[in-house]
């Protein structure tokens, strides 16, 4: 394994293990170490360096010779080009954010993983255990966050893409329509063009189903937010448009989880008025080590 492959691993580590930090959303670790992959991809072109995607991707054939069992995680790393790694990043961002906010960090991770793996193995079955197609992209995972927002949120509005049309509220099942159509057709394009192992087809698939099952399992987040809340209090601490905005969702929210998480944003990203130190939820309080307190009930 060359130097830049070893790049490329403890960027990947880097981005697992970053993601749980409370400062950052898991799926925006995801979306900048993807990002950040594929420019030291590029770089490893641009100075004729070895094939990374040849090495760390997927080939089915690994899968019954036990070879470089890695690639079942590295290969969602890695992208064949500029529309491969900008289409899997706009709709990790438009969708698993969503998810995110509403499911918490650990729940995504689990939908995540465990659906581009599985996403993987179908692919690996559908082109048989002997073939050496080789297998790259985020896809699959991705398709698994879309099936499990719509296992659970199928009423709730998104922002979404249409085409060069932004749309700040649409239904989660027409968010998902739009997914699966737009993953249609670059297979079909893919498939015209001879290369439809790199972008895995029927990943997407499996990696939907995964989703759709997860969520059906996986417990929900507690919905300590049942009771209304009163976010009169919070207008002090909403200092910047972003802060404004959200305070805005949290009063307007009607799914009890979903405005908790909003909350819990908040939160985090809110300064003490009194002393500008940071804030913590407790309970149905948000407080500060200084002593400073708003009540929420």
């Amino acid at each position: 394994m060359g130097i830049f492959a070893l790049i490329v691993v403890l960027l990947i580590f880097a981005t697992l293990l970053l993601g749980w930090n409370k400062r950052f959303s898991y799926v925006q670790m995801l979306i900048f170490g993807n990002l950040l992959i594929f420019f030291v991809l590029i770089i490893n072109d641009l100075y004729g360096g070895e094939a990374i995607l040849s090495e760390l991707g997927l080939r089915p054939e690994y899968l019954a010779s036990g070879e470089r069992p890695y690639t079942l995680l590295t290969h969602m790393f890695m992208h064949s080009s500029f529309a491969h790694i900008i289409g899997n990043v706009l709709f990790l961002f438009l969708i698993g954010v969503q998810l995110e906010y509403r499911v918490g960090k650990w729940r995504t991770f689990v939908l995540y993983f465990v659906s581009g793996l599985m996403a993987a193995v179908t692919q690996s079955f559908i082109l048989g255990l002997d073939s050496t197609t080789l297998m790259v992209g985020a896809s699959g995972a991705i398709a698994g966050l879309v099936g499990a927002l719509l296992m659970l949120y199928p009423r709730d509005k998104i922002p979404m893409l249409l085409g060069p049309i932004f749309l700040p509220n649409v239904p989660v099942i027409l968010a998902a329509g739009v997914f699966l159509a737009t993953q249609l057709v670059l297979d079909i394009a893919f498939i015209g063009s001879g290369q439809s192992g790199g972008v895995a087809y029927a990943a997407h698939l499996g990696g939907f189903v995964t989703g759709l099952l997860l969520a059906a399992v996986l417990p929900r987040p507690a919905a300590r937010a049942g009771r209304a809340i009163d976010a009169s209090g919070l207008e002090v601490l909403a200092t910047t448009d972003a802060l404004r905005e959200e305070l805005e969702r949290i009063r307007s929210e009607t799914e009890p989880s979903v405005r908790e998480a909003w909350l819990e944003d908040f939160v985090k990203n809110a300064k003490c008025p009194k002393c500008g130190s940071s804030l913590k939820l407790k309970g149905s309080k948000v407080t500060c080590r200084c002593g400073y307190e708003v009540k929420l009930r």
